[in-house]
């Protein structure tokens, strides 16, 4: 492509990626953010860091394995954040919008080292398109998201100069890599370890092994974690692969759909719109890429023949693993498979692949148009929405003028969303006493709404058997959404009568 055609395409480029930027920093402008269970989790550990010991070596939990933690970077990467927000989770919000923008510097310079700079723009605006809806709640795994095209880049940097200084700046990356997203990450670092070997066959540099220690330095927080603790993260993962305590059942067609599906669509993170057209114009050209490869028909072999490995080697790893795989765990792949899947520009037809192309950006361009014209749906509505929660904890204090306690039922039961808007409104009305799960002469019940496949789960039992009140609110607060706020006036008799001790009172697997 020319110089001029080249800048043409920068300029419809950039101000795609701008509107994208938008698209994902629109909840953010309006005071906002996705705020479910585990997000509000992440803030109510970055709160207890913040007002008791800044000092951690665990982060959030992993959803796979009982027992066993991410590493606490995330968190510290977003503390300074919420510290300068004074713990508005909107601040946090916006300094998501700019590790969006971060990742696309990231994919960018990859795509420009790997192949070239026309490459380079179409897998960064084709990640912005992907990516836009998912700025409004990142967690963890966004970390390894960043970081994969880096890690691939240093690597392949050094198989190409056997330069060991590369091979040790990509094993620290990925060390960085673990501490965001364990379940992606590790199968990673074991097979770039396996590839190396074969390798060091051919070019007897053996020696480079000697890098390896320096994954110490980012997985430091583990080691201190193990040391500290009686190893209980080992301990917790060899009783997870035991067989003798392995008793659920295990459905294997269930299984075996998943892994397919995950493999042959999902894994690739592209998305079409719907199955046929993921097939279509992403599995295919996916799998055409694999053949040309194989074949040894195409430029930038060691490349693509990573790629492919590390694609393959992942699943084959799911395999050992009976639970559920969850789309954040390959979420990482996202920022590698864009620069992939926009290099098909050198081996197809221009016209084929610009058609291609440009109906993926369209489609994922105009859901993310209508996300935004959606939004205010959303927005200080939803019972995930942090405005919501917010609100309604204002409203609370402002009804109470004076001391009052408080119990929060939510069908997960723990309560992690209305818990940190109410404590962050507590430090914004230090006039107003609160008192979390406990009985006093104002009480206010917060009931989310049960699922909708789950009525039952309404709040009634908890209410009556465990928070232990079975008189009638004298006030209650109703939304549409479903969410109830019930106030009630305690006697002293009432307030004698203790609720059940084993309530989830804060984060309950720490």
């Amino acid at each position: 492509m020319t110089g001029s055609k080249i800048l043409k395409l920068k300029y419809v480029i950039y101000s795609l990626i701008g509107l994208n930027v938008f698209f994902g920093a629109w909840f953010a402008v309006n005071g906002d953010i996705y705020f479910h269970t585990d997000i509000a989790r992440d803030f109510l550990l970055l709160e207890d860091m913040m007002k008791n010991k800044l000092f951690t070596l665990i982060g959030p939990r992993s959803g796979g394995i009982p027992g066993v933690f991410h590493g606490p970077l995330w968190l510290y990467l977003n503390l300074p954040a919420l510290m300068i927000g004074k713990g508005n989770p909107v601040a946090v919000g916006f300094f998501w919008v700019l590790l969006f923008m971060a990742t696309l510097f990231i994919i960018y310079q990859a795509g420009k080292k790997l192949f070239n700079q026309e490459i380079a723009l179409l897998s960064t605006v084709l990640f912005s398109a992907l990516s836009a809806p998912a700025i409004k709640q990142l967690f963890n795994p966004y970390g390894a998201v960043m970081l994969f095209p880096l890690f691939f880049y240093l690597l392949i940097d050094y198989l190409k100069n056997n330069k060991v200084i590369h091979l040790a700046a990509g094993l620290f990356i990925g060390g960085l890599m673990i501490q965001f997203q364990i379940a992606f990450a590790l199968p990673i670092l074991l097979l770039t370890l396996a590839y190396l070997v074969r390798h060091w066959s051919k070019t007897k540099k053996y020696h480079h092994l000697c890098a390896f220690p320096i994954l110490l330095i980012p997985l430091s927080t583990y080691v201190l974690f193990e040391l500290r603790h009686n190893f209980l993260q080992i301990k917790a993962i060899a009783e997870f692969i035991s067989p003798v305590n392995r008793k659920d059942e295990f459905d294997f067609l269930h299984f075996l759909t998943v892994r397919l599906k995950g493999f042959f669509v999902d894994g690739f993170g592209i998305s079409a719109g719907n199955l046929p057209l993921n097939i279509i114009l992403v599995t295919l050209p996916f799998s055409y890429l694999f053949y040309l490869n194989l074949h040894k028909k195409i430029k930038f072999n060691e490349t693509y023949t990573l790629f492919f490995y590390f694609y393959i080697g992942f699943w084959c790893f799911t395999l050992l693993f009976k639970g559920e795989i969850w789309s954040y765990y390959y979420w990482p792949f996202l920022s590698l498979t864009v620069i992939i899947f926009s290099s098909l520009k050198k081996l197809v037809d221009k016209k084929l692949f610009y058609a291609l192309f440009t109906l993926v950006l369209s489609i994922n361009l105009f859901f993310n148009l209508k996300e935004t014209v959606n939004a205010g749906s959303f927005i200080g509505k939803d019972a995930s929405s942090w405005k919501f929660n917010y609100l309604q904890a204002e409203k609370v204090f402002k009804d109470a003028k004076d001391e009052f306690g408080y119990y929060i039922y939510t069908p997960d039961q723990y309560g992690y969303t209305p818990r940190y808007a109410l404590n962050y409104v507590q430090n914004r009305h230090r006039d107003i006493k609160s008192y979390p799960y406990a009985k006093k002469r104002t009480t206010y019940l917060f009931i989310a709404a049960p699922p909708a496949d789950r009525l039952f789960l309404n709040g009634d039992w908890w209410k009556k058997n465990q928070v232990k009140l079975d008189n009638k609110p004298v006030k209650t607060f109703r939304y549409p959404n479903g969410f109830e706020i019930e106030k009630y006036s305690l006697t002293d008799k009432q307030i004698k009568i203790e609720s059940d001790h084993n309530l989830i009172q804060s984060l309950h697997f720490r």
